[in-house]
């Protein structure tokens, strides 16, 4: 978690930031709480089962048919691509899921918390 506090410092260095992580059951646990609530972190709250949220979903999703792509056969060959593709993975891109956010809570407020469409 300490990588957590460094990386968020790195990129917002005089701002305040928010964490969104998915209601996992591990993510709820009293320890992360209360480790999380022990270093000022403030976490966005959205109700379970809620993909249309969680803009890692697209990352995710857009990562896995990148790397399909390459048909590989061998569990290093499969490691090889996933490091390219990552790293090929555009910075715009992830800049535009994270502006998304106001737009996707807009979208499930006015489906009244149900999926949204993301």
């Amino acid at each position: 978690m300490g990588d957590l506090l460094q990386t968020a410092r790195a990129l917002f260095p005089s701002g305040h930031w928010w964490l969104l992580h998915e209601n996992a059951p591990q993510h709820k646990s009293h320890l992360v709480q209360d480790w999380l609530f022990t270093h000022g972190v403030a976490c966005i709250d959205f109700p379970p089962y809620s993909p249309g949220l969680n803009p890692i979903e697209n990352l995710w999703a857009g990562l896995k048919r990148r790397v399909e792509a390459h048909h590989a056969r061998t569990t290093q060959d499969l490691e090889v691509h996933l490091k390219e593709e990552w790293e090929a993975t555009s910075s715009t891109l992830l800049a535009s899921l994270a502006h998304s956010m106001p737009a996707r809570c807009a979208a499930v407020r006015a489906n009244k918390g149900h999926h949204a469409g993301y």
